[in-house]
């Protein structure tokens, strides 16, 4: 199950990857800022991370549970990580990387619509012309 996580975190990561160079094929600097990097910083935040502790818990054969500590990041990210602590550090890094998630979600949904909708709007303005 855990190799099928990192196979599937990798080929997201491949299709997000493509879609940037489609964008740049095309000239489209707006789904690059506002598609591209926050679906990266959002998949890799969230589940590049989990892909990390998988192989450092492979590594180190630590016996760490990575169910629990995906959920208590959520739940209580500053919470002490007790048993299932891999790394130093690792409690101050789920908090970056939770809230560099948090801030890609809207930056991902509400720029772009309200961009091309005054692109839009612009554009029809000189068609009354």
């Amino acid at each position: 199950m855990k190799m099928s996580i990192l196979m599937g975190v990798a080929q997201m990561n491949l299709g997000i990857v493509l879609s940037y160079f489609d964008a740049r094929y095309h000239g489209n600097a707006l789904d690059i800022r506002y598609q591209f990097i926050p679906q990266m910083i959002f998949l890799n935040s969230l589940f590049g991370y989990l892909a990390l502790l998988i192989l450092i818990k492979w590594c180190t054969g630590s016996q760490a549970d990575l169910y629990h500590v995906m959920i208590y990041m959520f739940l209580d990210p500053a919470g002490d990580l007790g048993e299932n602590q891999l790394f130093w550090g690792q409690k101050e890094l789920q908090i970056l990387l939770l809230l560099l998630a948090l801030i890609a979600v809207p930056w991902m949904l509400f720029p772009k619509p309200f961009i091309l909708k005054k692109l839009h709007k612009e554009v029809m303005i000189w068609k009354m012309f």
